[in-house]
């Protein structure tokens, strides 16, 4: 991903990475000659997947994007259609995995992405922008396309790109990042070095909320990132981030690029078509190379599909193109494309080569008259010096070998310090860098010229730099060499002390470290007193020098080399004896740097210098407030707090939150969350967690006591939260505040209700009989109030049908007679007025049945005070099957709605169709099993399928008296089928399901 300004791509949610692999695992086991690489698919799936690209969205469109434009929620929808299962082949399916594997993708999950001010994702549109063009005049071209720049002022001069790489990345983070740099070295002039203090233009190996982002070519203003955030850490990934640094865009937006592939934009999510736009010449200057499908800076086939067992772009068929677009989106190595285009990009010479072996040879003869100009560059490891070996020599002379010489530069560069310029037979035997790299030159413009030379790389020598890295010879792509004698003697500032910090120890481990170790003295020289002496891979944290000199002794003896070492060094003083640090409480220093800490009682805020007050505790004010950590700032990373609130007796306590911003997704909370305990226990059952941004409702303790936790993971942070608590006496302790029947607490006051068949009286206390009724049975009759005489007058007559979960009511009227003016007969798919109509009646037109589509429904009637008729007579009864939604807590579903009082019917045909939310899959666990038994289950049976209808997958059909076994989903639906025949009822099944996390 490229940015021009800054960007942003989200990282990856474990969760939704296993319910691919699950969809996939269960295709690999039905497709013929695949299902022996499940154990090898899973982890390299699990490794690869890696986040990408969007665009610069403003606050309002951040939630459009997120809501909008995840691919792998239209991914888990294709996986989840089953006709799309049937589709599938093997020949997609490897498709399909190549491109997963090392292909580019877009990665959203269901996660609040929350994306900062000037901050975007690689790949993606924007919808909310208005005119696109208007949006590039004002934040620049944020698109990125492979084929190079056109704008020569984003090239890096003389191709050399100084770069830092940021103390949080791990060791092999580091050698990967090493290794990418290296791969454009390799075959191209283009040359990566540390950063000098004069180097005013470099980039930075950070980590952004992008994840893998890069800007594209040379920003010009100093320091710009290279973000290799979680999951990005792969060499290819790394290389492809490179590539934008370098200055190139996306292949497949090249001008010419409709004359190589087709575009099916019908299969392109909606926002990120303009990923799919072609630049024009002013933008891209392919510089006459053709059309690269094996480009590292490519498109997969399957780049931001809908349906991803079609194509969003392909090669088009010609004989040179059969099977490329299996090959796009590659991201493994450079294409010999992208080596010629670099190549023309940078004017890079037309031989020599990036030489980076502990030892090596290189030569070169010219043609007569045929000018030439080759370069070598040849790099060694950290605190290695190179010795170069001119082994034989022919070059014309010239006046002051202008024309025909061999240059050697003690550096990176051209503009490196001159080791000498050479021509005619006048040329020293041996030359010496400095430092770990040496830049040689050959330049023919006449006559026939030639050379050969072979250099070794030197360990040890005298470093005068306050900061870098010592590395044993071959570190770390080869093992150290036998015999080895390396004294490494470093000077820093004077009043400085040197700290060191392995990065890798990795030598032959013996007693007392005799034969192969590394060595750190104070001073240099005979004089030098021993600090330690390490070998094998145990070694302290950190060593430190008594003064500004130091050396290291590396020895090796001729019998075991492994891989050795790598230490970092840097100058250090105590900046905690100064008064610039900002500590608010406590100073600590550590090596190159210092932190904050705090007194007892106190904890660091996230700025890390200011001291706040330890969050969480015990609380007994009536009334505060509560903020996360370091509020109104972003709270710290890994953070726990917990906060016990109790009231006096008889009191419960009120939390209102009044801001709410926490990682994650509404009701998945897998990363940070407020967690709300209104028992004030540790009951999971009794707790409610809360992410994202929408304010939780307010919630009240179930007693005088309540528990809240706050957790933030090693990651993303946010704004926090507050939270408002007050306590407040409960009246209905005392004589239930004065109610006949039912007294409600709240907050300075309480309200009295009245229990089924009875309505308040106008003192807000008593209760009288009224016309309500709640009924439970599951087959039954009801009749309008004095029915068949006629209905009284201003009636509001309410019965409330209700029956176990999974199971349906089912009215039919039988009689209906009633004044239409005024008068009504309403019915409601729910508990109360506001849920869905399902029809309202006054006369005879009316259905023959009424169904509710859950386990509950209304029947309201009104009368006014005008004419009054006969009224109205109607059966209910209890009717199997529904949709259930599966949550966290365990629900119960039954076989019948008086299962445990009576047999099941005879005849019973039912479905259950159990979904939960996407990322998680479904457990049911039976409590109670008792069917008819038969050989095959072909009379009475439960079956389960792992999918939303019968010819889903089959998990089992079960019959007679064994509790069948748990059963979990391998995605987000399970349907059910129950179904007896006309001869034996018996007593039913008792099951238990919910939702659960796919790890």
């Amino acid at each position: 991903m490229l940015i021009i300004s800054e960007t942003r791509a989200v990282q990856p949610n474990m969760d939704s990475r296993h319910q691919l692999l699950l969809n996939f695992k269960r295709e690999m086991k039905n497709t013929k000659g695949i299902g022996l690489i499940l154990s090898l698919f899973q982890l390299l799936l699990l490794s690869y997947f890696i986040p990408l690209t969007a665009s610069n969205l403003n606050k309002n469109e951040k939630k459009t994007y997120t809501n909008n434009n995840s691919f792998i929620q239209s991914l888990r929808f294709s996986l989840e259609n089953e006709k799309m299962y049937r589709r599938l082949s093997q020949q997609k399916l490897k498709s399909f995995i190549k491109e997963f594997l090392i292909g580019e993708m877009t990665y959203l999950p269901l996660r609040n992405l929350n994306l900062s001010k000037h901050e975007l994702n690689e790949g993606q549109k924007t919808t909310n922008i208005g005119n696109l063009k208007e949006w590039k005049k004002r934040h620049g071209n944020v698109r990125h396309r492979r084929a190079a720049t056109a704008l020569k002022e984003r090239l890096w001069d003389y191709g050399v790109i100084p770069y830092t790489i940021e103390s949080r990345f791990t060791p092999r983070q580091k050698n990967t990042m090493q290794s990418a740099m290296e791969t454009w070295e390799k075959d191209t002039c283009i040359i990566f070095k540390e950063k000098e203090p004069e180097d005013k233009d470099y980039i930075v190996f950070t980590v952004r909320a992008c994840g893998c982002c890069s800007y594209l070519g040379k920003k010009g203003d100093g320091e710009q990132t290279v973000s290799i955030g979680k999951y990005c850490d792969r060499h290819g990934i790394i290389v492809h981030e490179l590539g934008h640094a370098i200055g190139f865009w996306h292949e497949h937006t090249r001008p010419d690029r409709d004359q190589h592939v087709e575009i099916f934009l019908d299969n392109v999510q909606e926002n990120s078509k303009n990923n799919f736009d072609k630049l024009n010449n002013s933008e891209i200057n392919s510089l006459g190379e053709p059309y690269d499908f094996d480009s590292i800076m490519h498109y997969g086939k399957l780049q931001f599909a809908i349906d991803i067992f079609k194509d969003t772009m392909k090669a088009k068929e010609n004989p040179e193109t059969t099977s490329i677009s299996d090959r796009m989106g590659q991201r493994v190595k450079l294409s010999p494309g992208d080596i010629r285009q670099t190549n023309l990009l940078y004017n890079c010479p037309s031989c020599g080569s990036t030489l980076a072996a502990t030892t090596g040879s290189f030569n070169f003869s010219s043609k007569l008259g045929q000018p030439e100009v080759c370069q070598w560059r040849i790099k060694a490891s950290y605190g290695e010096r190179i010795k170069l070996n001119i082994t034989s020599f022919s070059i014309t002379v010239s006046d002051d070998c202008e024309r025909n010489y061999l240059e050697i530069r003690d550096g990176h560069y051209v503009k490196s310090p001159s080791l000498g310029r050479y021509c005619g037979n006048n040329v020293p035997d041996v030359i010496l860098s400095s430092g770990r790299r040496m830049w040689v030159e050959f330049k023919s413009k006449q006559g026939r010229n030639k050379f050969s030379a072979k250099y070794i790389t030197l360990c040890g020598g005298d470093i005068k730099k306050d900061d870098g890295f010592i590395n044993s010879q071959g570190y770390p792509n080869e093992r150290y060499l036998p015999n080895s004698y390396c004294v490494w003697n470093i000077t820093v500032i004077e009043n400085f002390v040197v700290s060191f910090k392995f990065e890798t120890l990795d030598l032959e481990l013996t007693e007392e470290c005799k034969y192969d170790y590394l060595e750190v003295r104070n001073g240099h020289g005979d004089l030098a007193v021993p600090i330690g002496r390490y070998c094998g891979d145990d070694h302290p944290e950190e060593i430190v020098s008594s003064g500004n000199k130091v050396s290291l002794v590396f020895v090796s003896d001729s019998e075991i080399q492994k891989f050795g070492f790598s230490v970092h060094y840097i100058a250090e003083t105590d900046e905690c004896e100064t008064d610039e640090h900002g500590c608010d409480h406590v100073c600590i220093n550590t090596i190159g740097s210092f932190r904050c800490d705090c007194s007892i009682g106190y904890e660091l805020h996230s700025n890390g210098k200011t001291c706040q007050k330890e969050c969480g505790g015990q609380i007994t004010e009536m009334k505060g407030n509560i903020t996360s950590p370091s509020f109104p700032d972003n709270y710290p990373v890994s953070k726990v707090c917990t906060w016990y609130i109790t009231a006096p007796r008889g009191y419960t306590i009120y939390l209102t939150f009044t801001h709410f911003d926490i990682e994650g997704t509404d009701g998945i909370c897998y990363f940070d969350y407020v967690s709300v305990n209104l028992i004030g226990d540790n009951d999971p059952m009794k707790t409610q967690s809360f992410c994202g941004s929408n304010l939780p409702k307010p919630l009240i303790s179930n007693g005088n006591s309540m528990k809240i936790e706050f957790k933030s993971d090693a990651f993303d942070t946010r704004s926090g939260f507050v939270a408002l608590f007050s306590m407040d006496r409960n009246e209905c302790d005392q004589k239930k505040g004065g109610c006949s029947h039912i007294c409600k607490n709240t907050v300075g006051s309480y309200q009295c209700s009245c229990r089924d068949g009875f309505v308040l009286e106008s003192d807000l206390h008593s209760c009288l009989e009224g016309c309500y009724r709640n009924i439970t049975s599951s087959k039954g009759n009801i009749t309008s109030p004095n029915f068949p005489n006629p209905y009284p007058k201003r009636l509001k007559c309410e019965w409330h049908f209700s029956t176990v979960l999974g199971h349906r009511i089912m009215m039919s009227i039988k009689e209906l007679d009633v004044a239409c003016d005024n008068d009504i007969v309403a019915v409601f798919d729910g508990d109360n007025e506001h849920s869905a109509s399902l029809g309202r009646f006054c006369d005879s037109t009316f259905p023959r049945h009424i169904q509710s589509t859950g386990h509950t429904m209304l029947l309201q009637f009104t009368t006014d005070d005008s004419v009054q008729r006969k009224g109205f007579t109607a059966e209910h009864t209890t009717i199997c099957g529904a949709i259930l939604d599966a949550t966290l807590e365990k629900q119960t579903l039954l076989s019948h709605s008086e299962f445990g009082k009576k047999k099941y019917d005879i005849d019973q045909n039912c479905f259950w169709h159990i979904q939960a939310q996407q990322g998680f899959k479904i457990k049911l666990e039976f409590d109670y099993f008792q069917l008819e038994k038969s050989i095959e289950c072909q009379y009475d049976s439960v079956a389960v399928y792992d999918g939303d209808k019968e010819t889903a997958l089959s998990l089992g059909v079960f019959c007679g008296n064994s509790v069948p076994p748990n059963i979990e989903s391998s995605q987000n639906v399970l349907f059910l089928h129950f179904k007896s025949d006309s001869n034996i009822g018996e007593k039913g099944f008792q099951l238990t399901f919910r939702c659960m996390d796919e790890s």
